[in-house]
């Protein structure tokens, strides 16, 4: 029994439906409808009853003598028909963004990545930035101007505050260790 049958489905009969002699699909040349004969629902009839297309004869059936059939699509190899494996013209009045290489993958907003260069500046150089100096195999001069100057800050606010004395210990709270 098939519920919720929709137009274009594909059916089968539970059972063999045999039709009567006086109709006008028998008059037409179909005699039955077997269990796996394939056919398709072509629109809603009233009540429970569906129209359905077997062999090219439509007919009013009732949906609970169907059966839906799932057809496995077919599985194709290769490309779709009408592509081609060549590549697209570039229109020329669109500019081409220049090749940054790695650069353009650097998220540029954010602060770790920030506080990394100006480390890695503070240990190689210093106070002094070479703008051609290395960092995370990315040249300072290859960053865009802002972050630049970001790094530039960081150093100097780094600087300002001059050497840490090593932090004290808090004390320890709750049972004192047992010293053995």
């Amino acid at each position: 029994m098939a519920k919720g049958l929709k137009t274009g489905d594909t059916v089968s009969v539970a059972k063999q439906f045999k039709f009567k002699r006086a109709s006008e699909i028998y008059q037409k040349g179909l005699h039955r409808v077997q269990p796996g004969d394939v056919g398709k629902v072509v629109d809603a009839a009233e009540g429970r009853s569906v129209l359905v297309d077997f062999q090219g004869h439509e007919f009013k059936i009732a949906s609970q003598r169907l059966e839906l059939v799932k057809v496995p699509e077919i599985k194709r190899r290769g490309r779709k028909p009408g592509s081609t494996n060549k590549p697209k013209i570039v229109a020329e009045n669109i500019s081409a963004p220049k090749d940054l290489g790695d650069v353009a993958f650097i998220n540029y907003n954010d602060s770790q990545f920030v506080t990394r260069v100006a480390n890695t500046l503070l240990m190689q150089s210093g106070a002094q930035s070479d703008p051609d100096a290395v960092v995370v195999q990315i040249k300072l001069a290859d960053l865009p101007q802002p972050v630049q100057n970001q790094i530039h800050d960081l150093m100097q606010a780094k600087l300002a505050l001059g050497p840490q004395q090593p932090s004290v210990q808090p004390k320890r709270r709750g049972r004192p260790k047992n010293q053995s």
